[in-house]
Parts: structure tokens; C-alpha cells; sequence
């Protein structure tokens, strides 16, 4: 399900405010147990019990205790305790990963996949359980259907964790710790590392053996920061990774360590902050150390380094996506006077601020730190991407789809942006080609002017009619797609007083778009295509009217 759906889904099942649901599941990045109507149920039913998700481990915990429920309407109810199913997903996991296969026989088939590669059976695996008990199991919740005769864990992040839980389990049992950490770390030619295929589990298993995390740390301290769940460890022992991470990677190139943003937003806390600034010194050399400090400070909000933000956003050395990290980082942490003086800067030296920059951060200023006037003089000074693909059209509309459409943000928007357009259209125009420079903003144009014509107030405003017109033109239908031009004209259908106006409006700027000795053109303009269509019998009358009133006046 898309948010849009989720929303939906949530205020359904009793949810009031599914908006701060929505902020609480981007926040604790709690899509992968949200878009999913059975996922999503469980979601928020955890949401209605206490008014949070919690942290990922939570998270995993209430997934897998709705999952392993037993049902009392189900043929199989009292077959397996819920504590038994517990034990019997653990072992499954840990079998799953030890024997690096992905899928479990089916006991329900009578195919025989016993010889198949790939696939694992629960017999040998739950060797003291009966038929009866592994096929209860095996038809919970917690567990899809896959290939023929097979089945896998719906959810493969639970599958590992339930893997780590099972190793806890087992060294809290006597397992010896050399017996544990070979299942982890190796030696090749040479060098310590830590097995690919197990990286996930070490990094759950890390939240609760120590020696576990002191390898980690030694061998791959990225490990511990992109996967498991960093959030869960106190603030006091977050800072030890971080440490190691920046220790081993501080000096040289790039190596592509990138942590997921996601793992960042749970690891960064306040009082990181002096351990940020110890591991920023005079400023790592290298890229990703560079990047996760920046992005620690942005989603901690870390208000105590905000002058290291500060002055990496002024740093022209360092690469765009890292200064708009940093600009983001010092709105978050509240210092908008010098945000301001940012904003300032890219308005009037906006040869210091690469286009990269400027794109990435323009959503963040607006609207508390710039204008629209401001947003919009920024777009015509800012050069469109080769690739074609974001920059100012992506950031137009989705202010387009979210500012209060007649507020004075967004009237002031429509205006600026239908002038833009205009003022910027090519100086020799053809009946068949209408365009300009700035046409990249005009589905935002549409967008926008959609969402006040649905108003009725909108009947009395030319400049929106005018607007319209604009963004229905230019740019053409190879590049914007229809729905948004479908959705303008829909509001002229019926409504014979807006026909009558943007008839007479379309002409105007006909007049002024096309060379006044080109009749042929001024005639057809636009390859015959109008915003209102051809006049139909209902605008019989409006346009008799207007005939009589124009052959009387030349009189």
C-alpha cells in the first residue's frame, strides 16, 4: 500500500489522527510493517494499544508475537503454544542461514522435494516435534507461501532477527563463545572478516553479546551501523561504533560506505554530541566519514555542532550532496539566521552554490526561510539537470501538491510560476511548438491551478484563468503527461462562465504568442488543440451575446 493508502487503511481501523501515524512510521522507518494490509493491521494495532511503534526490535517483537498467535478459529487452535511456535521459527531461522538456503518444505504437499536444492526440511531441523505440530507451524502467519511445495518467512528482516534471538538463546545456554564467534568471523589470505552471509545476524546478535559487537567493531564497524538496530543500544555505547567506523575509514578515498539513512536516523541522538565532535577534529578527509557525521548532526538534530555544519556548508571543497546535508542539518538544529544568510547567499552569489546543492535544500527552505518570490528566483537562476530527472520540477510539485492552495504561499506561487513560464518563452514561436525555457514547471503550474479552480472563487480570478491557460500549453504533451492537463480542462466542461472567460483569454494570448503575420497560425493555433475545445451548443448563448455586443460597438 502507498502512504495515501495507509492513511486510509489506518483511519478505517479506528485511527483519529492518521496523520501522526504516518509521521511515526517515517520516523522509526516502520514501512516494512506497513505496506502490507495484514503487516499494516498489526502496525497499528500496536499504535492504538500504546500511541507508539517503538524501536526496530520492538517492532520485530510485535510482528512476531501477532504472527505466532494462536488462533482460536483455526481447525488447528491448542495444537502449538504460542511459546513452542517461538522455539520452532528460532530454530527454522538459524537453520535457514547456517545451511544458506531460502525456503522450507512443505509438509502439506505431497510433491517430493526432499532432493531439490535450495529448499530445507523441518523434520530434520525439529526432530522432537510431531507432523502435526511442524504443520501448524508452518501454517502461521509468520510464514508465506513460495515456490511449489515450499514455503519462507514473510518477512526475511524477522527471519534473521529470530536467528540472532536463537543464538542468544543457545549461548545463554552454554554455547561456548569460540563456538559462537566462528560462526561469525573468519581469516582470509590473510585478512579478519566477518562472513557476508551472517553479517545481518551478527549485527541483532551484537545488541546483546558484547564480544560479538568488539569484532564487529574491529573487522567492519559499518555492520553494526547499516544493519540490526543501532537505536536499541544506549546512547553511552552508540558512540563506540561510531568511533571504530571513523578510526578505520578517517584517511583516504571514498570507499562507497554508505549507511542507509534510515540506520543514521536511529543511531543519532543529542547526546552524540561530543563523541561527533571528537570524530570530526579538524575535519575528515575522508567521504564517508564526512557524510555520516553531517547526516548524525541533520537527524539528531544535534544543535551542539551546529558550527561544524555551519561551516561545511560554506566549504566549496566539499562535494554538493554533503553541503546540503549540512544546510539541512543547521534548519533542523533551529540556527535560521544563518540558514537566511545561506538563502541570501544563493540568491545573490549563486555561482558559490553548484545547482546540486540549491535542488537538494530548496524544500527544506521553503517556506520558513525563503519566500516565494525568493523560491521562485531561485528557480530561474538555477540551471535545469542534464539527466533530466529532479531538480526544480519535482521540487515545484510537490509544494504544488501540499502548499494551502489559496493561501497567500500559493496564490503567490501560481502567479510567479505562470510568469516564469511566460516571460521565459522562446522569442520565435510555432502553431504546432509552444515553449520556453522554463517549461519544467509547468505541472506544478497545473497542479496548482487544479487544485484553485476546485474553489468557486476561482470563477472571478482571470490571472487563474490566465494561469491555467499557460500550463496547459506549454510545454507540450510529449512533455507533460495528460492527467494534469486532464484535470484543468475538466473544470471547463460545464462550467459555462469559466468557458466563456478562457475562450476570450486563449485568444489574448494567441495574440501575443504568435507573429501577427502568420494569420494562417493565428487562426489554428496550437495545432487546433484549445484548452476549452471547440464551442459547444451551451456556449451558443454567451458567444451570440458577445457577437452582437462587438458588431454593435463598431457600429
Amino acid at each position: 500500500m502507498s502512504g495515501r493508502q495507509v492513511e486510509t487503511f489506518a483511519r478505517g481501523l479506528g485511527v483519529n489522527d492518521p496523520d501522526t501515524l504516518i509521521t511515526e512510521i517515517n520516523k522509526q522507518n516502520a514501512w516494512i510493517f506497513a505496506h502490507r494490509p495484514l503487516d499494516c493491521s498489526e502496525l497499528i494495532a500496536t499504535w492504538n494499544l500504546s500511541g507508539q511503534l517503538g524501536t526496530r526490535l520492538q517492532q520485530h517483537e510485535a510482528n512476531i508475537k501477532a504472527k505466532l498467535k494462536d488462533d482460536p478459529d483455526r481447525p488447528d487452535s491448542g495444537d502449538l503454544t504460542d511459546d513452542r511456535a517461538r522455539l520452532g521459527a528460532e530454530r527454522l531461522a538459524l537453520a535457514l542461514a547456517l545451511t544458506r538456503t531460502l525456503t522450507i518444505r512443505s509438509p502439506e504437499q505431497a510433491l517430493d522435494v526432499d532432493r531439490a536444492e535450495g529448499v530445507l526440511d523441518s523434520k530434520y531441523v525439529l526432530k522432537n516435534w510431531s507432523d502435526k505440530e511442524r504443520k501448524t507451524l508452518l501454517r502461521r502467519a509468520l510464514f508465506d507461501p513460495a515456490t511449489y511445495g515450499r514455503v519462507r518467512f514473510h518477512h526475511r528482516s524477522v527471519q534473521e532477527y529470530l536467528a540472532a534471538c536463537r543464538l542468544k538463546n543457545l549461548r545463554e545456554r552454554g554455547m561456548p563463545i569460540k563456538a559462537l564467534l566462528r560462526l561469525f568471523f573468519a581469516e582470509q589470505y590473510g585478512a579478519s572478516v566477518v562472513i557476508p552471509s551472517m553479517r545481518v545476524i551478527a549485527a541483532w546478535l551484537a545488541l546483546w553479546e558484547e564480544s560479538v559487537r568488539r569484532e564487529l567493531m574491529a573487522r567492519e564497524p559499518e555492520t553494526l551501523l547499516s544493519f540490526g538496530d543501532p537505536g536499541s543500544l544506549p546512547v553511552t555505547t552508540r558512540s563506540d561504533p561510531l568511533k571504530s567506523f571513523v578510526s578505520t575509514y578517517r584517511e583516504g578515498g571514498w570507499r562507497g560506505l554508505n549507511i542507509p539513512i534510515s540506520e543514521v536516523k536511529r543511531l543519532a541522538h543529542p547526546d552524540l554530541a561530543a563523541a561527533v565532535r571528537k570524530c570530526w577534529g579538524d575535519g575528515p578527509t575522508n567521504d564517508d566519514v564526512r557524510e555520516l557525521l553531517l547526516e548524525l548532526i541533520w537527524q539528531g538534530a544535534i544543535g551542539a555542532c551546529a558550527d561544524i555544519a555551519e561551516r561545511s556548508a560554506w566549504t566549496e571543497e566539499y562535494s554538493p550532496s554533503h553541503r546540503a546535508i549540512a544546510v539541512r542539518a543547521v534548519i533542523v538544529c533551529g540556527c535560521l539566521d544563518i540558514a537566511r544568510k545561506i538563502a541570501d547567499s544563493m540568491l545573490s552569489e549563486h555561482k558559490r552554490w553548484p545547482y546540486e546543492v540549491i535542488h537538494g535544500i530548496a524544500l527544506d527552505l521553503f517556506p520558513t526561510i525563503i519566500t516565494t518570490n525568493e523560491l521562485v528566483a531561485l528557480a530561474e537562476q538555477t540551471p535545469v539537470p542534464k539527466s533530466d530527472v529532479g531538480g526544480f520540477e519535482d521540487i515545484l510539485k510537490k509544494i504544488a501538491a501540499t502548499i494551502e492552495p489559496w493561501s497567500d504561499e500559493g496564490v503567490g506561487l501560481r502567479k510567479g510560476l505562470a510568469d516564469l513560464i511566460w516571460n521565459g518563452r522562446s522569442e520565435i514561436l510555432e502553431w504546432y511548438r509552444v515553449m520556453g525555457r522554463y517549461d519544467y514547471a509547468s505541472p506544478a503550474l497545473a497542479l496548482l491551478c487544479d487544485r484553485q479552480l476546485a474553489e468557486p472563487r476561482a470563477e472571478d480570478d482571470t490571472d487563474l484563468i490566465r494561469a491555467a491557460i499557460i500550463a496547459y500549453h506549454f510545454r507540450g504533451d510529449g512533455g507533460m503527461s495528460r492527467d494534469p492537463k486532464n484535470k484543468l480542462e475538466s473544470h471547463f466542461r460545464e462550467n459555462l462562465a469559466l468557458r466563456e472567460k478562457a475562450f476570450w483569454m486563449e485568444i489574448e494570448i494567441m495574440e501575443e504568442l504568435i507573429p501577427k503575420d502568420i494569420l494562417l497560425d493565428r487562426a489554428f493555433p496550437y495545432g487546433g488543440k484549445r484548452f476549452i475545445g471547440y464551442p459547444t451548443e451551451a456556449d451558443r448563448k454567451w458567444l451570440e451575446s458577445t457577437l452582437r455586443k462587438s458588431e454593435q460597438t463598431s457600429k
